[in-house]
């Protein structure tokens, strides 16, 4: 059996329907990751570091100073060019974006990142068995 999506009108008649099914449960973190996103085209490839405050299976909330800036589709890279996310935004409050994942995470990595105690810990290579070797790394 198909279970309906929940379908919400919001308070304003000029903002369209928002359709989203069960909030799924977010789990506090704070680590930061690169958010690398196309400007215009292949050859301007824009990198900005954020900070992930809330991670789940299938959404994600981070903040960025950039974050007017950056596009509604970008990929999350994760150590050293390790391990990528892709992201949808689907609202966007002051610097806060929150974000939908275009694969559901696997409950061992969102329980991986919710549990890092150094913030910085995903910005360098990443030494863990969910995340492979990079080939961009220098031995």
């Amino acid at each position: 059996m198909i279970k309906p999506l929940a379908v919400s009108r919001s308070q304003n008649r000029d903002q369209p329907i928002s359709v989203h099914s069960a909030q799924p449960n977010r789990r506090k973190c704070k680590f930061k990751a690169r958010a690398l996103y196309m400007r215009n085209g292949c050859r301007g490839i824009q990198e900005f570091v954020v900070e992930v405050n809330e991670i789940s299976r299938t959404q994600l909330v981070l903040t960025s100073n950039f974050s007017s800036l950056m596009p509604d589709n970008f990929t999350l890279i994760l150590g050293a060019r390790q391990y990528g996310i892709g992201c949808a935004v689907y609202s966007r409050v002051e610097s806060k974006l929150n974000c939908n994942l275009l694969k559901p995470e696997s409950t061992e990595m969102v329980a991986y990142l919710a549990g890092l105690r150094d913030p910085n810990a995903t910005i360098e290579e990443i030494r863990h068995p969910l995340f492979p070797r990079s080939l961009m790394v220098k031995r």
